[in-house]
């Protein structure tokens, strides 16, 4: 069972097209709606580095400027949240 599993898992991400995440991108990451922008975004669950951005229905990685603009827009909804919470 675990053969044929992992058999598929390699199957599927050699098959995907280079632009699309491959399976384990989207195990380790989580989908996170920016309230700030009003958009989406995929961050990694362990590190909280947001590495792409939903646009027009694809992910679209994140680089140089930009990146910062969204960790920084993620950092402070995250600081807010647990502000919240602890409330």
């Amino acid at each position: 069972m675990k053969r044929i599993l992992v058999v598929l898992l390699v199957i599927s991400m050699l098959a995907a097209p280079a632009y699309a995440l491959n399976v384990i991108d989207a195990t380790l990451c989580k989908k996170v709606f920016l309230r700030a922008v009003e958009r989406t975004v995929l961050v990694n669950r362990m590190t909280g580095e947001v590495k792409c951005i939903m646009q027009k229905g694809q992910w679209i990685p994140l680089m140089g400027t930009q990146k910062r603009e969204y960790q920084s827009m993620y950092n402070a909804q995250l600081t807010i949240s647990k502000q919240r919470a602890a409330q």
